[in-house]
């Protein structure tokens, strides 16, 4: 048993979270409870399209023409260029969507001339940008605003920032345009008054698919997660354009990058009771995320716009609530503009939550939990909480802090006492400490909690628990050590889509694809490039693997700065997550302005979690190690300054080192093998990839070869979708994954999991099935392994046997045929594992492995069932294309299916799907009713077959009626 003594504590002013039903003495019942979220996935319904009579904000006065002019300098002409007053009467002109680079890279000044503000709500000043082709400085009567990145995003810029707006006019905008390729230009602007609230616009509460009395009984009804893009047709549009995309930038095209499908815009509405005694609490609408560019309304009333796809938000709807009454939610969701350059989906495809509280309670995203000083002996705990007062008049409160241990077992507690001023907000820090700590590991990833108990009045305000690990890192120039111990980070970066449900993955879909990469020997994921549901980290904390989330957009902006900042709160208290990427190739527009922009996001996540170094990815991709050297080379490396840990992508490590010893590096995107399960031999015409194109072992065993790199992370660990490089049509997959769409492993994933795991393993490919043979009719037999060395029988007759380096694979030339391939792996001269391959017989059936035969029966939970195509003795034929069709008996239902193929145009939201190269996968989901859900398979000419899936009585989470 572990025992804790009361800690030193302080008191401070900010904000935090606590919680109820953890504490059994208090033996709080749920209609007692201070705090009550409840899940609010059922019951939506949804119309695809944009809804007659609905214009979304910002609506405001264009700006109906441009003066442009070319530049070679770019921002060097700032001072000269962007100055009000300047004569631009001889620049030609140029119409919102004008090409005006054709399709050369380069700089151009646009100027314009802003008017009065349009009549209306009075707030402040704001200009929208419909989409700006590449990246855009803007200026407003010489006054530098913003930078932002990227083609394609809408973004808005605040013209009051810093007293640039000049309320009489004139006000002289100027925005340089940096094109990177292609087309490029401003595609739409108009300047409003963003009103001081939002709900105060009239043209936004008037929206008719929000009012209260709406008729949306022809809507579709749908259950969240939900993705309204993935269940669209592929359409090829896009394809016959230059890297497939759109003619001018500013018409919406089906994009190769996004996977080929339609995207648009989606409607959601909800009804749901309030009941007239939680009158006196603050009510809550949270969601995880929308994708994106959303507007919510309650009871008619507008309650905001949040432009991030990948960010959590919330409204505070008690002031619009209905108490005793029916309530009403719409939500709209614009995914036509996109964030990134990879399939992003649309609509609510992460949970949402209703949340009541007492006024009195700990902030959203209010705890914070370090471990600054850990021994064997004992380890330091410091909690930081924020209480928020929603109430009109001050509040003495009293803060309990209790540490429980992964056994339920109180080891160590601390209160303290303050006032909260109205309708505002105060800190506490306190200390405590754990005796004897177990501490968060690889191998043991044991999770305390944090219990924070609220008191005011002699009653009980406010619960929460916050699970939060004992465990120290660091990185160095030496390495990255976990509890003093040098541990090499073997990561691979994950996209967020999955096979059959695009983005719109139930929680068990994210913990399986972390059980798959640890199986394999993985030890860490980053979260390319986005912020990941809160369930990757929850499934992270309690496996054990490690985790740096990536911020999307880089930025000074408020939207940037405020996402960073989300993203840090919420995620600071997991153990898992050990760094933070403020950036992704985001650096073209030059050093001083990404320099700007990494300075400001650095400072933004140390003012709020001290504990963790920032990274990202800085280049260069050759040469240069040190700032004295020429280039762009010398820039780029200069930004590595700004950051803790140098992420390269990939680099020059062991020159780098010796010029900076004491630099912590990380790969952060390492691999780039394009390869398709099963092929082995380019197919042009269908967009495959030999599985023989990797370079694992030589990217790889660079990084594994030292000390002193900390690790990496392989592009990528599954394939996703979009972004099909180098192919177009009928591409619609990136192949970099070692596993495919459906998690199921390529050749390449053995040669990453015999690095990663001590076990003794031996693969060998291709498939035995006629492979590809080359003129003199031999095939080339490869094998990643671990062994020491590895020999090679076919029919019988060895081929050889042969040693292996370290990190490295193992060649044979083998005369093609048919029977049976076998190896032997062997370490000090002893047999230790092998592996066969075999000439199969022709299809003859169906076996059907799910991942699990148990799960819940609580409606969310899945198995992930394995199609396989085997012949007549059960072998799978590798080279298998059957269709299969698939029906559900009992309590379930299928919501996706996949099968890896990156040319395949079938429905993910269907029953059937043909297998690619002898494999398919099936998503079959539990319904609220415990029984056996029986999945049939069948096709033509093959014996039908099915299995059995329980699924068993499980609690229910609390969900809104």
């Amino acid at each position: 048993m572990r025992h804790g003594r009361t800690g030193a504590l302080s008191v401070w002013p900010l904000a935090a979270a606590l919680g109820c039903a953890l504490l059994p003495a208090l033996a709080c019942t749920p209609d007692q409870a201070p705090r009550t979220r409840l899940l609010m996935d059922d019951g939506w319904r949804f119309f695809r399209g944009r809804a007659e009579g609905f214009v979304p904000l910002p609506q405001g006065n264009s700006v109906e023409t441009w003066r442009f002019r070319m530049s070679e300098a770019g921002e060097a002409e700032a001072e000269t260029l962007a100055a009000p007053g300047l004569d631009v009467s001889g620049w030609p002109e140029a119409a919102p969507g004008d090409d005006v680079f054709a399709g050369q890279p380069g700089f151009a000044w646009f100027r314009a001339e802003l008017g009065a503000l349009p009549p209306g709500p009075t707030g402040r000043p704001r200009i929208y940008f419909q989409s700006v082709d590449d990246n855009a400085t803007v200026y407003l009567n010489g006054n530098r605003l913003v930078y932002h990145e990227g083609a394609g995003a809408p973004f808005e810029v605040t013209l009051d920032s810093g007293q640039a707006w000049n309320p009489g006019g004139p006000n002289a905008l100027a925005v340089l345009v940096e094109n990177t390729g292609g087309s490029g230009g401003i595609a739409g602007a108009s300047y409003y008054n963003r009103p001081a609230h939002w709900q105060d616009d009239p043209a936004m509460r008037s929206a008719p698919t929000a009012a209260p009395d709406f008729d949306d009984s022809g809507w579709e009804e749908v259950r969240v997660p939900h993705d309204f893009v993935v269940g669209g047709e592929f359409d090829p549009r896009g394809a016959d354009k230059p890297g497939g995309k759109r003619p001018g930038f500013n018409e919406l095209w089906y994009d190769r990058d996004h996977g080929y499908k339609p995207k648009g815009v989606g409607w959601y509405r909800r009804s749901f009771d309030l009941p007239a005694a939680d009158r006196g609490k603050r009510i809550w609408l949270e969601f995880d995320g929308v994708y994106r560019n959303s507007d919510v309304w309650v009871n008619g009333e507008w309650l905001g716009h949040h432009w991030s796809g990948y960010t959590g938000f919330h409204y505070d709807i008690t002031d619009v609530a209905d108490f005793g009454g029916r309530n009403v939610v719409a939500v709209r969701a614009d995914a036509d503009w996109d964030e990134g350059w990879w399939y992003e989906g649309g609509g609510i495809y992460r949970h949402v939550w209703l949340t009541k509280l007492d006024p009195l309670h700990v902030g959203r995203w209010g705890t914070f939990v370090t471990t600054p000083e850990v021994t064997d002996e004992s380890a330091l705990v410091q909690v930081e909480t924020t209480l928020v007062n929603d109430g009109a008049v001050p509040a003495d409160g009293a803060l309990r802090i209790a540490l429980i241990d992964a056994e339920g077992t109180t080891v160590a507690t601390t209160d303290t006492t303050g006032t909260v001023p109205a309708r505002g907000e105060l800190e506490f820090r306190q200390e405590l400490a754990i005796e004897d700590p177990t501490l968060w590991s690889l191998d043991d990833p044991y999770l305390y909690t944090v219990q924070t108990t609220v008191e005011a009045g002699g009653r009980v305000t406010d619960q929460t628990g916050t699970p939060f690990g004992v465990r120290t890192f660091r990185f160095g120039g030496d390495g990255f050590f976990l509890n003093g111990e040098h541990v090499k980070i073997n990561g691979a970066n994950l996209h967020t889509d999955f096979a059959g449900v695009g983005v719109a993955l139930p929680d068990r879909i994210n913990v399986y694809r972390l059980e798959k990469l640890r199986e394999m020997g993985a030890n860490a994921i980053r979260t390319s490039h986005n912020p990941p549901a809160a369930e990757v980290l929850d499934a992270a904390d309690r496996l054990g693997m490690l985790v740096l989330v990536e911020n999307r957009h880089m930025g000074t902006s408020d939207d940037v700065i405020g996402d960073v900042e989300s993203m840090v709160r919420r995620d600071r208290n997991h153990p898992s997550v050990i760094g933070w990427s403020m950036n992704n190739e985001g650096l073209r527009q030059g050093p001083e302005v990404a320099g700007e922009q990494l300075r400001a996001m650095h400072a933004a996540i140390k003012r709020l979690d001290p504990t963790r170094p920032t990274t990202g990815s800085v280049g260069p991709l050759t040469g240069a190690t040190s700032p004295d050297e020429i280039g762009t080379e010398r820039n780029l490396i200069s930004l590595a300054e700004v950051i803790d840990a140098r992420g390269f992508d990939p680099a020059n490590y062991d020159e780098y080192h010796a010029a900076n010893p004491d630099r912590p590096m990380l790969a952060l995107e390492a691999g780039y093998d394009l390869t398709t399960r099963g092929v082995y031999v380019d197919d042009e015409a269908r967009g495959h990839h030999s599985s023989y194109d990797t370079s694992a072992a030589e990217t790889w065993g660079r990084i594994a070869g030292t000390d002193y790199v900390s690790g990496g992370f392989v592009w990528n660990g599954m394939d996703y979708r979009g972004e099909p490089f180098p192919f177009d049509w009928p591409v619609v997959t990136a192949q970099y994954g070692f596993m495919d769409t459906c998690g199921f492993p390529k050749d390449n994933y053995y040669y990453y999991r015999s690095a990663w795991s001590s076990d003794p393993l031996v693969h060998l490919f291709p498939h035995w099935n006629a492979p590809p043979t080359a003129d003199d009719g031999t095939v080339e037999v490869r094998s990643f392994n671990n062994c020491e060395a590895v020999e090679l029988f076919l029919n019988g007759e060895s081929q050889g046997l042969k040693d292996r380096e370290p990190y490295s694979g193992l060649s044979w030339e083998v005369p093609w045929e048919p029977g049976s391939l076998t190896a032997t792996c062997y370490r000090d001269g002893e047999a230790v594992a092998e592996t066969r391959r075999e000439t199969t017989g022709e299809p003859a059936g169906i076996v059907l492995e799910p991942d699990r035969s148990t799960i819940h029966a609580d409606g969310e939970d899945v198995s992930l069932v394995k199609v396989l195509i085997v012949d007549s003795e059960g072998r799978n034929v590798p080279t298998a294309g059957n269709e299969v069709q698939f029906r559900v008996d009992g309590p379930g239902e299928i919501i996706g299916v996949g099968n890896g193929d990156p040319s395949s145009h079938e429905p993910d939201l269907a029953e059937s799907r043909r297998a690619f190269n002898g494999l398919a996968l099936v998503i079959v989901q539990a319904s609220r009713e415990p029984g056996t859900i029986r999945l049939i398979a069948e096709s033509p000419g093959l014996e039908t077959t099915a299995v059995e899936i329980t699924a068993a009585t499980a609690p229910i989470r609390p969900r809104v009626p």
